[in-house]
């Protein structure tokens, strides 16, 4: 797994992360691909959007949120997620 963020402006961040899983002896892995931008509005509140994409290989069937039943891709299938949504620290 590796990830990177950069600071666009003080306010303005934008991260990406990329996870790779692969099941010794098998045709089994998974590719996950992640991108977030964040806006700070204080130093306490922020809105942020956040997509994701996962790439399954040979009988894998992952999330790519890790989700409720029946919300995973066939197997060996793909799935694209997005969020958005706001944080406040207390």
């Amino acid at each position: 797994m590796g990830g990177a963020a950069y600071d666009i402006t003080p306010a303005v961040t934008l991260a990406g992360q990329v996870y790779y899983l692969r099941f010794h002896n098998s045709d089994n892995k998974a590719m996950l691909w992640a991108v977030r931008g964040t806006y700070a509005l204080s130093k306490r509140s922020s809105v942020y959007a956040t997509a994701g994409l996962i790439d399954n290989g040979g009988q894998l069937a992952m999330s790519v949120s890790g989700g409720a039943a029946g919300s995973n891709p066939k197997p060996g299938g793909n799935q694209f997620g997005a969020m958005l949504g706001m944080k406040h620290i207390f």
